[in-house]
């Protein structure tokens, strides 16, 4: 039988008090800009930003070069101006070059902080953060949650930060981090160092049909339920209707589209003979190549937000069938008097009633939007506890019953 890591009664050099600080746009930014680096996208776009810069920049260069300079001159003269329009070009392609990857960190950051900016969660907020035997405890906003020590992995400790890393799946690597300010003190490296000696590597397991939950018997009231891919691909498709989607679409958009501006510079070129009046068959080449480009563009801007749905239902398929991990293995709900409680299989969130934005129910599945969670409860886990629960959520948010018409007042949220 392996040693409890449960803490004595002293916390390891860490301060037993909770930890009060407040959360900008500058400490979410710097662990967004962290994680870039370390996904190796910023590498990614620095090379794309010099090659489009470099090309893009040469090839208009030379085009406008050598239109201007041949209009009107001998034809002796001609060969002197298209080696001036190429001295042109190579000049501009390394300065295009050269220029690539400041640019492309530039809009890096101005692309992250307006992402940050959209999101309301993420303005600044005070926040509490302290360590339990079982894990770790965050506050902010109307929204507690708890992370146990075995999704944690080693922080990350910059000049100004400690990013403790979350793993919500054994494979998605650093993709959600609690963010500690140093500038907190001492009490900040003491709980860091706190997290990078109990962190332990996860090692979940999906459990078999009908399996028990991990976390024990069953409370009274609570509903437990472990989601099909099928009702998983209902709930996102309900997230989807209600914008849930919307910035990963027009992500995917970006993505794919951006490359397309490389033709520009080639479209300058084939269309420069045609406006510039002469035969009607220069119009042939241009044509060709325009009409596809832009139903490419076109296809691609209307089917984004399918194809993106598809991608999100084939990547939740995939983890139902690899591992029981955040809201695709066992989850418990239940409500106290302050809010709903979610329990996953290493994390508890707990929502206060003021932070519960939608809630819609069907005959077989109750759909809440909580915090920016997505949560869908099947009715076949517990029929009566899931009406239950229904009734309590729509008596504090103010829905109205199925077939009621309007929003009635919200009442004293269930004790």
């Amino acid at each position: 039988m392996q040693p409890s890591i449960a803490p004595g009664p002293v916390w390891w050099g860490a301060s037993p008090e909770p930890l009060d600080y407040r959360l900008d746009e500058a400490d979410r930014l710097a662990f967004q800009l962290w994680a870039h680096d370390q996904r190796g996208a910023t590498v990614r776009v620095v090379r794309r930003y010099r090659q489009v810069l470099a090309w893009s920049t040469a090839l208009l260069f030379f085009v406008l070069t050598l239109a201007a300079g041949t209009a009107g001159l001998r034809p002796e003269l001609r060969r002197w101006v298209l080696l001036a329009s190429a001295l042109i070009a190579a000049a501009t392609w390394l300065m295009g070059w050269a220029l690539g990857p400041s640019i492309a960190r530039d809009e890096i950051r101005r692309r992250l902080r307006r992402a940050i900016r959209r999101r309301r969660d993420e303005r600044s907020t005070p926040s509490r953060m302290w360590a339990e035997p079982s894990g770790i405890t965050v506050e902010e906003h109307g929204v507690r949650s708890h992370r146990e020590w075995a999704i944690l992995a080693e922080p990350a400790t910059t000049a100004e930060h400690h990013f403790l890393i979350i793993r919500t799946h054994p494979r998605a690597g650093n993709n959600m981090s609690l963010i500690l300010p140093r500038r907190l003190g001492p009490a900040a490296d003491a709980l860091a160092d706190v997290v990078r000696r109990l962190a332990a590597a996860p090692s979940p397991t999906r459990p078999g049909p009908g399996a028990p939950p991990v976390w024990g018997p069953p409370l009274p009231g609570a509903v437990d339920f472990v989601l099909t891919v099928e009702e998983h691909e209902r709930r996102l498709a309900w997230s989807r209707d209600r914008g849930g989607l919307d910035r990963a679409v027009r992500e995917r958009r970006r993505r794919e589209l951006t490359p397309s501006l490389v033709l520009l510079p080639v479209l300058v070129i084939l269309w420069t003979p045609a406006l510039l009046g002469y035969r009607w068959t220069s119009l042939i080449p241009a044509l060709v190549i325009t009409l596809p480009a832009v139903a490419g563009v076109a296809w691609g801007w209307a089917t984004a937000p399918a194809r993106q749905f598809r991608k999100t239902v084939a990547a939740t398929a995939l983890l139902c069938r690899e591992a029981a991990v955040g809201i695709h293995g066992p989850v418990r709900v239940w409500l106290d008097d302050t809010g709903l409680v979610i329990k996953y299989l290493h994390q508890q969130d707990h929502v206060a009633w003021h932070r519960i934005a939608d809630f819609t129910e069907t005959p077989d599945l109750v759909l809440v939007k909580a915090a920016g969670l997505d949560l869908a409860i099947p009715r076949r886990a517990h029929p009566p506890r899931v009406d239950q629960l229904a009734a309590g959520l729509r008596a504090a948010t103010g829905s109205p019953a199925p077939g009621e018409q309007g929003i009635r007042r919200a009442t004293v949220p269930p004790g």
